[in-house]
């Protein structure tokens, strides 16, 4: 179930800390050092969510980055905590209906983000753009460097709001 961000800030910051410095964690966090997740107090600049659980456990974190002059999302953040197999279909839903949210609720135009070649959602990515008709922009080679010490793709994504919403 999805829910703000700022209904959950004490467990959310407790499990960010968490992955700081595991190794799965690398592609989410792309660099050397990690810092306290701030929890904004409005919508303006960016949407923040949680998904939770049976008895709001919470297994992850979503967080859309906004830019209201372009009326777009900039980017895409998503986390997520508890790989229990019995959260499976509760995160992947709960991704889903947020993303969609930005089109039918939010009314964005338009969706940019990226992942880093390697990474292992990248496929699901893939996928989920298909299904929505968006586009792979292009790939930055070599653009980010990872706490591991190595330089990583960057691929760039974009989706439209469909017509019909």
């Amino acid at each position: 179930m999805l829910d703000f961000a700022m209904s959950h800030e004490n467990d959310l910051m407790r499990l960010i800390r968490k992955t700081w410095l595991r190794p799965e964690y690398k592609f989410y966090y792309q660099g050397s050092y990690y810092e306290e997740l701030e929890i904004d107090e409005s919508t303006w600049g960016s949407i923040q969510m949680v998904c939770s659980g049976q008895y709001g456990v919470v297994i992850g974190y979503l967080e859309a980055t906004i830019n209201r002059d372009s009326n777009k999302v900039s980017n895409i953040s998503l986390v997520r905590f508890n790989n229990d197999k019995d959260y499976s279909i509760v995160w992947a839903k709960d991704v889903s209906t947020f993303l969609e949210n930005l089109f039918k609720i939010h009314k964005f135009r338009k969706i940019e983000f990226y992942v880093i070649v390697g990474n292992p959602i990248e496929q699901q990515y893939d996928r989920f753009v298909k299904k929505h008709n968006g586009r792979i922009i292009g790939v930055s080679k070599e653009a980010i460097k990872l706490w591991d010490g190595k330089y990583y793709d960057k691929k760039m994504y974009e989706i439209m709001r469909p017509e019909n919403i």
